[in-house]
């Protein structure tokens, strides 16, 4: 089984209750959606991704040396592959968790997979791929994350909380765009809306990591 792989590094996770921790990340080539505010463009383009074997990202994963690993995008569940590495790290007793932009079905993943959703506002570009009718299907150790740039965005993450998530007792983070939206405005507005969702910034970001 291959996969195209764009890179594998290690890092401190920045995003979702994992905030924190050293983390090997497998960051998987290839995306069905343009975000406007996609921070990882470079990972879009197949054409200079490596073809890896399970075995070979086994094996960069094993020398790192971490026991949390992250697979990212992309968007990871665009390859066949994804599913069998997923479960081999799983086999291995690694903690895994999986970033998805939410255009693809994930809730049929392990449930032991901490899937971690990015539902799509509309600045993005990329709203109307969002997979609403899987939010019905969420697990335990799924999470949600919005990424808001103004606050028409944080009125469409409001609206799907109050529509989708409010029975949904998983993690839930709205983030702003870094270096556009103000992170104050937005807190201000989750305190007097009384939405649970907790205000979240991009660590690596703020740190300068990769």
């Amino acid at each position: 089984m291959t996969l195209k792989v764009c890179e594998i590094f290690q890092s401190i996770q920045g995003e979702s209750t994992w905030t924190g921790l050293p983390c090997t990340f497998i960051r998987l080539a290839g995306c069905n959606l343009d975000c406007t505010w996609c921070d990882t463009r470079y990972a879009k383009d197949e054409t200079n991704a490596k073809i890896m074997d399970t075995d070979l990202i086994m094996q960069s994963v094993k020398t790192a040396e971490l026991n949390y690993v992250c697979v990212t995008g992309g968007e990871p569940l665009t390859q066949s592959g994804t599913i069998g590495l997923l479960k081999k790290l799983l086999q291995e007793g690694y903690r895994v968790s999986l970033e998805t932009n939410g255009s693809i079905n994930w809730t049929h993943l392990p449930e032991t997979i901490s899937c971690i959703v990015d539902i799509k506002c509309p600045s993005s570009g990329m709203s109307a791929h969002n997979r609403l009718d899987c939010l019905a299907g969420l697990r335990l150790n799924d999470q949600i994350k919005f990424v808001v740039s103004d606050h028409q965005d944080y009125v469409f993450a409001r609206e799907i909380y109050h529509r989708y998530l409010k029975n949904f007792d998983g993690p839930m983070f709205v983030s702003p765009v870094y270096g556009v939206m103000n992170p104050l405005m937005l807190a201000n507005w989750l305190i007097s809306d009384k939405i649970p969702m907790r205000l979240h910034l991009q660590m690596h970001k703020i740190l300068k990591l990769k």
